[in-house]
């Protein structure tokens, strides 16, 4: 084991206790894959990763995705010790931080930057107006996307690729691929009312296919190439930025 003690963050009358909340959350992470359920070769794993950093940190403590970023570590890396300084330092590099530490501001703002570079690119332009017409706004599907990096919808052999370009070019390419996914629904999404734009871009229970058949990783990745970020996003990206540069790594 990693630590001895319990999380020392006291939870608010009739909250979920973290061990609890944790206990609920991994048998719903990846469950096709049967890892991390009650009796999955690495759900104690995953289970004392999280429990070490919400000791470590709990100003943040456990916010649900962190399950999905932790189970994909793991199955990187069964090093508890490795997987919990890999979970820590991830949750703090760019825009990672503001989804977990939930700050409602900063988040709304990372929404901003993602729509003035949806609005740079023509198809994408018409997408994000219809969404605002029918009263989809980012928040309603972008923050599984954001704080997740992808796991929520994407195939996680394409997840993973997105990770690894994230690590080389960080929030920046995260950015590009929200735009090339709308790029790549466009032809859906203008003939789709609210519900089923809704149901597609939080990939609701049975929508998984539709993405696996839509986003396959050669599309994806050819459709991002074509996505550039203009100097005038990329400024709003950067002041969102530097803060996170200065917190510690483990």
């Amino acid at each position: 084991h990693i630590h001895n003690q319990s999380p020392s963050k006291e939870h608010s009358k009739g909250k979920k206790p973290v061990k609890d909340q944790i206990e609920a959350d991994l048998p719903r992470t990846f469950p096709a894959l049967k890892c991390f359920d009650l009796n999955g070769p690495l759900h104690n794993t995953v289970k004392e990763v999280l429990e070490t950093y919400v000791h470590s940190r709990p100003d943040i403590g456990y916010v649900q995705g962190m399950s999905y970023i932790a189970a994909n570590i793991c199955l990187q890396s069964a090093d508890e010790y490795l997987a919990f300084q890999s979970l820590a330092n991830l949750i703090h590099k760019e825009h990672m931080y503001a989804f977990y530490k939930l700050d409602k501001r900063e988040i709304y703002a990372y929404y901003r930057v993602i729509k003035m570079a949806m609005c740079e690119n023509k198809t994408c332009k018409v997408v994000a107006e219809y969404l605002d017409k029918i009263d989809i706004h980012p928040h309603l599907y972008l923050f599984n996307w954001m704080q997740t990096l992808f796991l929520k919808v994407l195939p996680l052999d394409v997840a993973n690729r997105v990770w690894d370009c994230f690590f080389l070019e960080g929030s920046s390419f995260i950015i590009r691929t929200c735009v090339a996914i709308m790029k790549l629904f466009s032809s859906t999404l203008l003939e789709a009312a609210f519900e089923d734009c809704i149901k597609l871009l939080s990939c609701s229970p049975g929508e998984e296919t539709y993405w696996t058949k839509m986003i396959n990783e050669r599309d994806l990745f050819n459709t991002i190439e074509e996505i550039s970020l203009s100097k005038t996003v990329q400024k709003e990206l950067n002041i969102l930025l530097p803060f996170n540069s200065k917190l510690r790594a483990w």
